[in-house]
This record gives C-alpha cells, sequence and structure tokens, in this order.
C-alpha cells in the first residue's frame, strides 16, 4: 500500500478539525469540517502551541469542495450557522436521492454569571468552572442540502428519557453528542449512533437513531452499547457500517478501557445488538469503508507515541479484527491532538484518508493522505 500526503486545508489563526468526507454530485469530493479561531495568533510570543480548546462560541462547520483525486477546488463555505449554538463535528453522508445530510452536535455557549442560577437549580453544563462561558450540550442535528449550497436548519434528535434534562423544564435531552458515519439503508431508513453520559458512574452510552424521512425527524431505535453492569466501560462516538451480509457493525471510541476500539454488531437493522466486542487495538476514533471485494479499509487515529492515524484492511468473514494487520500511515504528528480519521473510496480504485493534525507551530488544519493499491 502506498500513501501520498497533502494538506487539505490549513490557516494561521483558525483551527480545523474533526474532517468528514463523502461523494459530490457530478464527480469529486466533500469535506466537511469543525473550525474555529486559534487565539494563539495573537500571543506575542507565539507559545502556547497546546494552549487550545475544543469549546469556542465561535465555532462553525466549514465545506470544502474536492477533485475526484482529494485536491481542493477553491476556498471553504460556512454553513448557516444557528442563532443560539455552536457546532461541533460534522458528519456528512451523500443520499441515494443524490442529496446530502449533516448531522453534527452544538453547544449553547451562555455567561457563566447567567449559567450559575441555572447550575443551581439543577441544570448541567459540559463546563462551567474557572471560565467566563458555561457550555450546554445541546443535542445532536440533521441538516439536508440538494447542491451543497443551501441547507436546511438545524433538525434536532427528540428527547431521550433515559438521560436527564440538560436544563430541567427548558432543554430536555436531545440526543446527546454525535461523531461518527451515518446510514442508509435498503428501505431509505437512516440511521446514526450518538452518545452521552448515562448510569451512576455518567458512563458513555451508545445509541442508535432512525429516520424514515431523510432526517426531518429522529427517534432513538436501540442502545447500541453500554456497560450496565460494572460501569467501567464507556461507548462513544460510533461510527455504522453494513456489511455485505446485511449485518450493520458500529465501531466504537472507549472510555476506561485504555483507548481500545470495541465493536458491537446487529442482524436485524439495528432494533437488537450483540455485546460489545474490545479489540486489542488503540485508536480515537474509527472510520470505515466497504471495498468493492467487502473487505473493510478501518482507519483510526492514533495519540500514543508515535502519534498519527492508523488503517487495518480487515476481511470480518476470515479473521478477527485485531488479527488484521496494522498499516502506520502517519507518525510525525507533533502532538497527541491528532486524528479524528475519515475514509472513502476513490474512483481509481484507492482510498483518501482525512484527518486533523498540527503543524511544526501548533496550527491545526486538515491533511489527507490518498491510499493506492488497496
Amino acid at each position: 500500500m502506498t500513501g501520498e500526503r497533502r494538506v487539505l486545508y490549513r490557516k494561521r489563526g483558525e483551527y480545523a478539525s474533526f474532517p468528514s468526507l463523502c461523494a459530490r454530485g457530478g464527480g469529486g469530493l466533500w469535506l466537511a469540517f469543525r473550525r474555529a479561531p486559534d487565539h494563539r495568533v495573537l500571543r506575542p510570543d507565539g507559545a502556547g502551541r497546546d494552549d487550545v480548546d475544543h469549546l469556542d462560541a465561535r465555532s462553525h462547520i466549514a465545506l470544502l469542495a474536492l477533485d475526484a483525486l482529494g485536491a481542493p477546488q477553491g476556498e471553504p463555505a460556512i454553513l448557516p450557522p444557528h442563532v443560539a449554538v455552536a457546532d461541533q463535528d460534522p458528519n456528512l453522508l451523500a443520499l441515494s436521492d443524490g442529496s446530502l445530510m449533516l448531522s453534527g452536535f452544538a453547544y449553547y455557549p451562555l455567561p457563566a454569571s447567567q449559567a450559575a442560577p441555572l447550575v443551581a437549580a439543577g441544570a448541567l453544563p459540559t463546563r462551567l468552572r474557572d471560565c467566563d462561558i458555561a457550555y450546554f450540550l445541546w443535542g445532536a442535528y440533521a441538516r439536508r442540502s440538494h447542491d451543497g449550497v443551501a441547507w436546511s436548519a438545524h433538525q434536532f434528535f427528540g428527547h431521550d428519557a433515559d438521560f436527564p434534562d440538560i436544563i430541567p423544564g427548558a432543554r430536555p435531552w436531545h440526543g446527546g453528542a454525535l461523531r461518527g458515519r451515518a446510514l442508509e439503508l435498503a428501505d431509505g431508513t437512516l440511521l446514526q449512533a450518538v452518545y452521552g453520559g448515562r448510569g451512576p458512574n455518567g458512563r458513555y452510552a451508545s445509541e442508535l437513531w432512525a429516520s424514515g424521512d431523510r432526517g426531518a425527524t429522529w427517534r432513538k431505535r436501540a442502545t447500541i452499547a453500554f456497560d450496565a453492569q460494572k460501569h467501567e466501560a464507556g461507548f462513544c462516538e460510533s461510527a455504522l457500517t453494513q456489511l455485505a451480509d446485511g449485518s450493520l457493525l458500529a465501531f466504537h471510541r472507549t472510555t476506561g478501557l485504555g483507548g481500545r476500539i470495541a465493536t458491537s454488531r446487529s442482524r436485524d437493522l439495528g432494533l437488537h445488538w450483540d455485546d460489545a466486542l474490545v479489540h486489542d487495538v488503540v485508536g480515537h476514533p474509527a472510520d470505515a469503508c466497504v471495498l468493492a471485494d467487502g473487505r473493510l479499509l478501518v482507519v483510526y487515529g492514533y495519540r500514543a507515541e508515535p502519534y498519527g492515524v492508523r488503517a487495518r484492511l480487515w476481511e470480518p468473514r476470515r479473521q478477527a479484527f485485531g488479527d488484521a494487520a496494522e498499516l502506520v500511515l502517519v507518525d510525525d504528528a507533533p502532538s497527541p491532538d491528532v486524528g479524528y480519521p475519515w475514509v472513502v473510496p476513490l474512483d481509481d480504485g484507492g482510498a483518501l484518508v482525512a484527518f486533523y493534525c498540527s503543524d511544526a507551530d501548533g496550527v491545526r488544519g486538515i491533511e489527507a493522505v490518498r491510499l493506492a493499491s488497496l
């Protein structure tokens, strides 16, 4: 396997992260990523390479066109923002009718002085202490577009009574957070995994939501993975794929298990799931695409030294995931703030793996490795 590496987007003063890819009508690809200011540019000494934050009231989703081989075409556009919330991780899916779906989640930023009385009344901010802005998880959403230019409003997921209200009496739990590939079934049903803290220790549970109206409304279909017994493991940032035999597979990032990847399998289109299998593979998090011969190309960030991105070509019918040979795609990232790869097959038989990574000066950007000879 050979790999050609390139920068898709990086700009001083900006923090670009969490890329997602899908096919673009007429040829080429779409790249979506989360972008926010990088305040370090204001520091005259240029210090604080790792002094950045994934929470920012000005974060938004940017969309960039790529050609058929993954080269950038022009400058990115900003998806119309919500008036009240800051967008986080985008997840693209090209639908069978030629339209696009983008799923994600959002935070509601609020001055800490205004958040304090809400917290006293039982509200649950993501962050409050030692900061001037509190962030409340506003929930998962989906958006639609027919051309990548005009987008629908944020369509937030429904209420999940298995989780506590974010703000009692004002904002119930709307699906939670998400990062991971969605899936379209043969009948047009859309599936998306979300996650949130559940149970006495607040361990992450991975939940499956479904839409029968192209993403306009969503309801919970099942719990994919939750450690209801020991409350030691968390399952989050789950990516979905469908195997050749029709079964569904979810790849989970885990907590409490040393960062190992777990998988869950469903044989009835997500209504019921087998117990999660924890593999001796460390990744943060994983994404997978099905190749023409039925193999899976699984990619994942690697946040131990040497930092970077890794992959496995897995034949699920013949071998365990951990037995597939590990391929090192990137091993020179200067910090552990790297990864969140997304992979798509290319028309030439190769694949493009996008991920975020900082350069030697600490500027986070979107890079890619184009793979051939799969």
